[in-house]
């Protein structure tokens, strides 16, 4: 599995101080705040960029799938490296410990 260095660090890094949805992922990566890395990207990031690297993401480990379990309002997790069955809208991602030693090894100004 091979990572897109800066998309997937990018779209990692959105999920440094939550659990987010597909939406607010790239909302975040759009935005003209310090959370947004658009301007480093070259262009708007798409829902496509964002599914993309979500997908190589969960694939190695490095993020974990959410699902709201609408009786308990609690989230429960799909599964190590399982990939959203439906529409990435439709679940919450979380760094998995694989993924918080990757983002705090990365260093976005290499």
């Amino acid at each position: 599995m091979t990572l897109e260095p800066s998309l997937d660090m990018y779209v990692l890094d959105t999920l440094a101080n939550d659990i987010e949805d597909a939406d607010s992922v790239l909302r975040m990566l759009n935005s003209d705040t310090d959370l947004g890395w658009r301007k480093e990207w070259g262009r708007e990031f798409t829902m496509v960029d964002v599914v993309s690297a979500m997908s190589r993401l969960i694939r190695g480990d490095f993020v974990r799938v959410l699902a709201l379990d609408e009786d308990s309002k609690n989230f429960r997790e799909l599964g190590r490296r399982v990939l959203p069955s439906g529409s990435y809208s439709d679940v919450y991602y979380a760094m998995t410990e694989r993924g918080r030693l990757l983002h705090s090894n990365w260093d976005p100004d290499t």
